[in-house]
Parts: structure tokens; sequence; C-alpha cells
């Protein structure tokens, strides 16, 4: 929930002061109610989150695009001299190509690799690392490959 100060609420996600007239989105819990037609607020339960328009349509476009991201597991194979070792890491893109593109990114943050190929040089070529698998996952899936 916003904080109050002075009488003037903040957006509890950026923090902006937000004044009385002031344009703002708010969570809250309530029920499906067939005499007003739709959603009727709690007159009991606070509001859970409070946040000024720019904020709130960043929250909307979320919600409203949630169905759109999928989750993927991205295997990683790490090589230092004759030990190997794989690791995995988890994405969250629309398509397999974003996932991919995000892995690549994730190998070169920095800017410490070198790159020849698929393979991500570190220290002077004393180690390396290669993206082996990109795979959509459920979360069932995604528990099952991380306790395997």
């Amino acid at each position: 929930m916003g904080k109050k100060r002075d009488g003037v609420t903040t957006c509890g996600i950026c923090g902006k002061s937000l004044y009385h007239g002031d344009a703002a989105y708010a969570t809250t819990t309530g029920v499906i109610e067939e005499s007003v037609g739709g959603f009727s607020a709690s007159d009991t339960d606070p509001w859970l989150t409070v946040a000024c328009k720019k904020c709130g349509l960043k929250i909307s476009d979320l919600i409203c695009g949630i169905d759109e991201w999928k989750t993927f597991l991205v295997t990683f194979e790490f090589r230092s001299g004759e030990h190997c070792q794989h690791f995995h890491h988890i994405f969250k893109a629309k398509t397999l190509s974003g996932a991919e593109r995000q892995a690549k990114a994730y190998l070169n943050q920095g800017g410490n690799s070198e790159k020849d190929g698929d393979i991500y040089y570190y220290f002077g070529g004393e180690t390396a690392c290669t993206i082996e698998d990109v795979r959509e996952v459920t979360s069932s899936e995604l528990i099952e490959a991380l306790l395997a």
C-alpha cells in the first residue's frame, strides 16, 4: 500500500507523491456481485497497492500480457581444463528466439568474454561456456529438471 505522508499517498512502486484528484491505480480484494453487475471492492479490506498512473499502466500491461510470456530453462555447459559442469538458468520470454537472445546476453554480460562460434571464453581462454539446450517448460517440468 502507498505510504501516507502529511495527507499525501505515495506510489507503492516508484514512490511518486500522489495528491487528492491525481489519477491512480489500486489493487484490492473483493467479490463478484450480481447486484452491482460485476466486481465490488471489500468495505473492510484495505487497498493492497496504490500506484501512480504510469506505474498502474505498466501493471495493467503485465497482467494483460501475462499469458504471452513463457518460461524457458536454459542449460549451459561450463568447461575448465578437463572439468565439465552443467548449470541452468531460467528466462522469461515470449518466444524461443527471445530466450536464446537472453541466454547469449547472459553469457556476454560485463563484456568479459571472447566468442568463437557458440563458445564463450573467459580468463584468456582458460574457461569456456556454451549453451547446450533451450526449452520451454511448465512449472512442474521446471521443478523436475532442477531436482534431477
